[in-house]
């Protein structure tokens, strides 16, 4: 697993390769693929969410209704 410098450092990474978008070559995407992979796997094991209650899933869906 990574830790908290190359969670930052993949993260500026990701960025830069998310703004290439179409000029993005296969090793590129691939690259982005495993960095995001790393990155997810960081995240879910140091800021894990639990579940939403009943009750904020029904504000959630309140602020779409509002929203539209």
């Amino acid at each position: 697993m990574i830790d908290k410098t190359q969670h930052e450092l993949y993260l500026e990474q990701i960025d830069i390769l998310m703004r290439k978008d179409a000029e993005m070559s296969k090793h590129e995407a691939a690259l982005l693929n495993a960095l995001v992979d790393c990155v997810y796997e960081f995240e879910e094991f140091h800021y894990p969410m639990d579940p939403p209650t009943p009750e904020d899933m029904a504000e959630f869906r309140r602020d779409q209704e509002r929203m539209k």
